[in-house]
């Protein structure tokens, strides 16, 4: 077994830090939103909680999150952190429309 010194894992804890987005409805885990909500709840308070980022979600699914996941939300110590998926555009003013647009009409991405 391989030992590495403190510098090497601090400088691995570093350059990991916040890397992983956790993005469990899009293949190959495809959950339901429900449980890749609840799953990225818990791998929020795992030991290496400290790689994790954000939740990946189309914006399509943002209603349905916020109808779920309220007390999950409201019980968090810390916020949640979201990357928001859009039908995407031309430039940035049709992607923030699009993502809008979608949250709006529920449309999934």
């Amino acid at each position: 077994m391989q030992t590495y010194s403190v510098k090497t894992a601090t400088s691995l804890k570093v350059f990991m830090s916040e890397l992983i987005d956790y993005a469990g409805l899009f293949p190959p885990a495809k959950l339901p939103l429900d449980s890749a909500i609840q799953n990225y709840a818990f791998f929020r308070e795992s030991e290496r909680h400290w790689m994790l980022s954000r939740f990946i979600v189309p914006a399509g699914r943002l209603a349905e999150l916020s109808a779920q996941s309220g007390d999950l939300f409201r019980q968090a110590t810390e916020p949640f952190r979201f990357s928001i998926l859009g039908q995407g555009g031309i430039d940035h003013n049709a992607d923030a429309l699009g993502v809008s647009a979608s949250a709006y009409h529920g449309n999934s991405c």
